[in-house]
């Protein structure tokens, strides 16, 4: 294992870097009380990759992340109920560490962990939700009831 990890150490540390900013930017953007908290979860999976720069391979690359990371972002939501906070980032945590460690060796799928994030934590704002909230995530229990108010 440590062997491996001196092999791969700038893949490694992007894998870290990564996936610590979107669950510290998520848990931090929680306690603030953000609204539209996925907008700050993806500005810091965005500033944290790599650039890298534009050809047919990178568009072949961008389709195939956006592919693996909405088919991973929907694996995830319907695998892991997410309607807490706790609940949600421990989902966002199992959707974005395997993608961030994608990344971090094909740099062309950049995509398929902002494409996951926004399939996870968009899905409950959908409208028929029982719980909702800008993450999904409910602070108060069931927004459902405050809505027939």
């Amino acid at each position: 294992m440590f062997e491996w990890l001196s092999q791969h150490r700038p893949e490694a540390g992007l894998t870290v870097r990564m996936s610590a900013a979107g669950l510290i930017t998520f848990a931090v953007a929680h306690l603030i009380g953000l609204t539209q908290i996925y907008w700050a979860v993806l500005t810091a999976v965005f500033v944290t990759q790599a650039s890298i720069g534009g050809s047919l391979k990178a568009m072949v690359d961008r389709l195939i992340g956006t592919i693996g990371g909405a088919g991973w972002g929907v694996a995830v939501t319907l695998a892991l109920p997410h309607q807490s906070m706790l609940s949600t980032g421990l989902a966002l945590a199992v959707a974005l560490v395997p993608l961030a460690a994608v990344v971090a060796f094909r740099p062309g799928y950049r995509i398929a962990p902002v494409t996951a994030v926004i399939v996870l934590l968009a899905y409950t704002n959908q409208p028929g939700s029982s719980r909702r909230h800008s993450t999904g995530c409910s602070r108060s229990g069931s927004a459902a009831s405050s809505r027939s108010r």
